[in-house]
């Protein structure tokens, strides 16, 4: 019986034996280490093919020690117009987020992930460069490149760039900061300075990285509630925190009068979700708010007599009417 199967499998697969491998190869790049990986190889080409290696000097895979353990950084480009920090993400799907936002949010279909702000990411390590070199912090500049097809779905900085994008940017920078021997320097400490690229060193780092996320974890359910008690809340205290969350987004009141006739609108939910209706002229208009903070259209939710609006993506909410 497995000699007729093996028989039968065995011509098969050496005749199809390249669909097997590229199978193997689609599974193997799903791996967030490989995707990582790759979008750094792309950030590579782009630069070598488009930065003037006198000019801008590319450094990658760099381990730099800190105080608490080490940060690890995807590209620096040394050059007279400055140091630029480059972290890559190699992401698909839209992308929703701001400046200042903690996290940002990946959606593919209806399926959402949180991933951490990654110009909060990068700010470690222009700082941990800014100490290493002795620079004042407009010298040093923080870029980040998102490689994929993904799509921003909400204003970004202007250094926040989608592939090539990044170059331009670099590019767009024109004034001398550095001189030639300035730069040689730099380059010669970075290089010295640095821990030495392997295996051994990535392991560490990653292990360094998953007890700052442990750390973290802990510290948040120390002084998180949870669903049953208030833990180390008292009650007074909640309320204080629930309200000064609300009130740091809140939006201001409508007022609720008709501009035609001036009567009470009330707020009716209809086949397209909550809109403004007066009783008396029957002058309709929609609810249209955007989040402060990430510029996404907000939606409003009834809880009782009141209203509140709310964001899917920042996760903030405030009172509405």
């Amino acid at each position: 019986m497995l000699n007729n199967i093996l028989s039968i499998v065995l011509p098969l697969m050496l005749k199809f034996w390249w669909v097997f491998a590229i199978a193997i190869i689609i599974s193997i790049c799903r791996f967030p280490i490989v995707k990582g990986w790759i979008g750094e190889v792309i950030v590579n080409f782009m630069a070598k093919i488009s930065l003037s290696k006198n000019t801008y000097h590319l450094i990658k895979n760099v381990t730099i020690p800190t105080d608490d353990g080490t940060t690890q950084i995807d590209h620096i480009i040394v050059s007279k117009y400055g140091i630029f920090v480059i972290e890559t993400k190699n992401y698909k799907g839209w992308i929703f987020g701001s400046e200042k936002q903690r996290q940002w949010t990946q959606q593919i279909y209806k399926v959402k992930n949180k991933f951490q702000n990654p110009l909060r990411q990068n700010y470690k390590h222009t700082k941990t460069l800014e100490k290493l070199l002795g620079i004042t912090p407009y010298k040093i500049f923080s870029v980040i490149v998102f490689i994929g097809n993904s799509t921003f779905k909400t204003p970004m900085p202007e250094n926040v760039t989608k592939g090539i994008g990044y170059v331009r940017y670099i590019k767009s920078k024109k004034d001398l900061l550095f001189s030639e021997e300035e730069v040689a320097n730099m380059i010669s400490k970075i290089s010295s300075d640095r821990l030495r690229p392997s295996l051994k060193t990535h392991i560490k780092h990653a292990s360094h990285v998953k007890e700052i996320i442990k750390s973290k974890e802990y510290d948040h359910s120390r002084f998180m509630p949870d669903n049953n008690s208030f833990n180390d809340f008292e009650t007074g205290t909640q309320n204080e925190l629930i309200q000064e969350k609300h009130d740091e987004y809140s939006i201001h009141l409508p007022t609720g009068i008709c501009p035609k006739c001036s009567v009470g609108m009330g707020i009716i939910y209809g086949k397209y979700g909550y809109y403004w209706k007066c009783p008396s002229c029957h002058f309709t208009e929609s609810i249209k708010v955007t989040c402060p903070n990430c510029k996404a259209k907000m939606k409003l939710r009834k809880d009782e007599n009141e209203y509140f609006i709310y964001c899917n993506f920042c996760e903030i909410e405030g009172v509405y009417y």
